[in-house]
């Protein structure tokens, strides 16, 4: 149960490293890209990272769900 739980904690933490760094690299890009074609770059890059955010949440409520499950029958 323990170790479920830490495993859930890191998972979270990871998570939102991940979601600072995608953060910090939007406002960069803003900050930088000012012109029309620039802005649909833009637009595409974080539909992307969005996408991307959303897969790997799906994946860790799986794994966190998995690990879980584990954990309570043992």
């Amino acid at each position: 149960m323990m170790m479920t739980m830490m495993m859930m904690t890191m998972m979270m933490t990871m998570m939102m490293m991940t979601m600072m760094m995608t953060m910090m690299m939007m406002t960069m890009m803003m900050t930088m890209m000012m012109t029309m074609m620039m802005t649909m770059m833009m637009m595409t890059m974080m539909m992307m990272t969005m996408m991307m955010m959303t897969t790997m949440m799906m994946m860790t409520m799986m794994i966190m769900m998995f690990a879980f499950n584990i954990g309570l029958y043992q």
